[in-house]
């Protein structure tokens, strides 16, 4: 349990050596990242739509690109939100509220802080989308394979990757709901773009598919994740009533703020059934 609780902790840095997550070079590594993930993620989808059930040669051919650019994904956000927390921290209130001079430090250093804030949201934005589509290939690859010995299943291997790359996606969306939004987090708008409700479903999925003979480090990782996940999400001041239409069931009475926040009917209940949201 030690290794799978500091699991979470070891990402692989993508940046260059001395550079930072402004730095142009560094900047323009998580920017290609992260619009290639999200160019992976609706090529995943519209196999799925085209009726490739995720065991065909088109889907091996395309598995693991998208787990080495989600890799990067993560891994930037990761970078990018600890240097605004630190660089938005140097900035101290101080005695009682800003003097003069430090209110115009702190001003200075949010409009210096747009691109990584905007970098941010993108890099979550295209993991989120990414882990939920890559985490839906690989049980509709398991699910083609058990129908049929014609088709090939994902390796135990490749598996076991999606199962630790969904653990990270949702661990660094669990962290992302505990900062403060607009300081070193994301805004309600920001979070709601990374469309939390289908991650949670793939992964919820993505945990009932796991093999019987798999390691218990794989479950135990997708089941802390998930759970933090569905903590964050439940006491977010942003998302909680929008979480609560997500785990009513359709149909179900909910409190009007709750129904107001589930603006879309597609996401009411999508935790409650294998609807939409686990597409």
């Amino acid at each position: 349990m030690p290794y799978v609780l500091s699991f979470f902790s070891q990402l692989p840095v993508p940046e260059p050596s001395g550079a930072t997550a402004e730095g142009g070079g560094a900047s323009g590594v998580l920017v290609t990242a992260a619009k290639r993930a999200s160019a992976l993620a609706r090529q995943l989808e519209e196999l799925a739509e085209a009726g490739d059930g995720g065991g065909g040669g088109s889907m091996a051919e395309i598995f693991k690109p998208p787990s080495a650019v989600l890799d990067i994904a993560i891994s930037g956000a990761a970078i990018i939100r600890d240097e605004l927390r630190r660089r938005q921290q140097a900035v101290s209130p101080g005695d009682g509220g800003l003097a003069p001079k430090a209110g115009r430090a702190a001003s200075a250093c949010r409009a210096h802080d747009a691109r990584p804030s905007e970098l941010l949201a993108m890099s979550m934005r295209s993991a989120c989308h990414l882990a939920a589509q890559l985490a839906a290939a690989a049980i509709r690859s398991t699910a083609a394979a058990a129908r049929s010995s014609k088709r090939v299943s994902v390796s135990r291997e490749d598996f076991g990757d999606v199962v630790m790359k969904t653990g990270q996606t949702l661990h660094q969306l669990t962290v992302t709901l505990s900062c403060p939004a607009g300081g070193w987090g994301l805004t309600a708008e920001q979070l709601i773009a990374c469309q939390p409700h289908r991650l949670l479903t793939a992964g919820a999925a993505l945990l009932r598919a796991i093999r019987p003979d798999a390691r218990n480090v794989q479950r135990a990782l997708l089941v802390i994740a998930l759970s933090q996940a569905l903590v964050a999400l439940a006491t977010s001041q942003g998302l909680g009533h929008r979480f609560q239409a997500w785990l009513a069931p359709p149909g179900a009475m909910l409190p009007n703020a709750a129904a107001a926040a589930a603006v879309d009917p597609a996401e009411r209940g999508c935790h409650a059934w294998s609807g939409p949201c686990a597409k």
